[in-house]
This record gives C-alpha cells, structure tokens and sequence, in this order.
C-alpha cells in the first residue's frame, strides 16, 4: 500500500500547467475588463433569443414601460376599489383571503 501513496504523491508533483494562448479567450478577457466593467450601460436579455444588447439605463426604463402599458392600461384608484368590491363576494367563495381587500 505504501508503494501506490508514494507513486500517487509522485504522480500529482509531477503535473505541470502550461500557458496556452488562444485569441478568442484574450479578446473575451479584454472586453470583459475594458467594455463591460467599465461601462455605464445596462446589459439585458432579449425576450426570445440568447442576444445580450447594450443599453443606457433611460432607453431600458422607457422600453420597459412601453411594453407593459403597451397590453396593460392603468386605471385611477376608484376603478380598482370598485373591481375590488365587486370581486369580494367570489373570492370568500372560493375561500380566498381578503382580508388585504
């Protein structure tokens, strides 16, 4: 058994690392460094794709905002109290909490 320890301890000493050069790791560690670290742009997803696009943080908010007021309207606060009042007697129906209504 001491023999195998002994030829493992050599075996993992005996590794060695060597510096490899590839371009496309340079190139990802430079714009890594210099492009996003040091940008004052947001970086988001697209919806329905794996892209990444560069933004500043105003065209993101007014973006945003387009697109939810684009399927949602907004209502005043009376028009929510009343779709709340009228609601209330299905959800104690289905024995949903309404004690926040």
């Amino acid at each position: 058994m001491q023999g195998f320890e002994q030829g493992l301890a050599d075996m993992i000493r005996s590794v060695k690392f060597r510096h490899v050069y590839n371009t496309f790791q340079d190139k990802l560690s430079s714009d890594i460094k210099h492009k996003i670290t040091n940008s004052n742009s947001i970086i988001v997803p697209a919806d329905k794709s794996n892209n990444f696009y560069k933004m500043d943080k105003e065209s993101y908010d007014r973006l945003l905002t387009n697109n939810i007021t684009k399927t949602y309207k907004k209502i005043s606060n009376g028009q929510g109290l009343n779709i709340l009042v009228r609601t209330k007697p299905w959800l104690n129906k289905w024995n949903l909490k309404t004690e926040s209504l």
